[in-house]
């Protein structure tokens, strides 16, 4: 999985923040036998600046 990253979005001001850690290494484990092409991971809610205002 080199090369790519995920992404926590903010909702309210759309600052993006990388996530170093793909969760296809867990889901991985539970597709035995399968062939993926391709993965997108995105958690959307409210950054820190934004909760805090």
């Amino acid at each position: 999985h080199q090369g790519h990253h995920h992404h926590f979005i903010c909702t309210s001001c759309g600052m993006t923040k990388n996530i170093e850690m793909c969760p296809m290494d867990f889901f991985e484990e539970q597709l035995t036998g399968c062939e993926i092409d391709s993965h997108r991971f995105e958690i959307f809610g409210k950054c820190e600046n934004c909760v805090k205002n």
